[in-house]
């Protein structure tokens, strides 16, 4: 992350994309005498009826209706079959 911000700390890119990320922090016990602080980035959905679709799941190769059937399943998880 850093590299691909360039620069010396992670917290100019939180404070240039957190209104685009939900940003949650968690502390790694290394063994130093202050635990490491490090983030989790999660991408809201731009709209409540939009998904993210992961690119492993799109280069699947099978049927749109197959494809649309397990995005059902996954997005109504009490659907009936």
């Amino acid at each position: 992350m850093k590299r691909t911000s360039g620069g010396k700390s992670v917290s100019s890119f939180n404070k240039k994309f957190e209104e685009y990320l939900d940003i949650k922090p968690y502390f790694v016990d290394n063994g130093f005498y202050y635990p490491t602080r490090r983030n989790i980035y999660h991408i809201p959905a731009m709209e409540e009826q939009c998904i993210t679709i992961s690119n492993k799941f799109a280069l699947i190769e099978l049927d749109a209706a197959i494809k649309g059937f397990f995005i059902n399943c996954f997005y109504y998880p009490n659907m009936a079959i």
